[in-house]
């Protein structure tokens, strides 16, 4: 009888070892895998905050980038303008009663056209469609050309 309860007892406590290893294999492997997600969910979560930032970073990039066009076409149309103003002031005071383009002098040296980039038109599509619908198919640059022309024109 000791002999039958010795064996039962061995047969229970190696049964009890069987479940304990497994359940800790178990119990760790939920844990591991708990930690792994929680480590890859903040891991994706920086990722895209980085991406977010690098697309906030390029967008403002392509915004400075068209302000800096923007305010040049204004200088060049001004410039232009303060120009053939001033000729036209000139032969004004000198009595002269001919049309423009028989007292506009020469401007040497001509702007550059601007050009924009098609990722700074989608720039302003995305924030003002009307703007966009305004500056429409380069009609901005189209508008600082017309003039440029004129003076080119007048300097052959």
């Amino acid at each position: 009888m000791a002999a039958e309860v010795v064996g039962q007892v061995s047969t229970v406590s190696t049964a009890w070892a069987v479940f304990s290893v497994i359940g800790g294999s178990l119990i760790g492997a939920a844990i591991s895998a708990g930690m792994t997600f929680l480590t890859l969910r903040k891991n994706i979560a920086a990722a895209k905050a980085n991406r977010d930032e690098d697309r906030l970073e390029l967008r403002k990039a392509r915004g400075y980038s068209l302000f800096f066009k923007m305010i040049r076409l204004t200088s060049d149309l001004h410039t232009l303008g303060n120009a053939v103003k001033g000729c036209l002031a000139e032969a004004k005071e000198a009595g002269f009663d001919g049309l423009p383009f028989q007292v506009v002098r020469p401007i040497v040296p001509l702007p550059d056209p601007v050009k924009f980039a098609p990722e700074e038109m989608a720039l302003v599509l995305s924030l003002d469609s009307g703007l966009f619908n305004d500056m429409g198919a380069g009609r901005a640059s189209q508008k600082h050309r017309g003039p440029v022309r004129f003076v080119q024109y007048r300097t052959r």
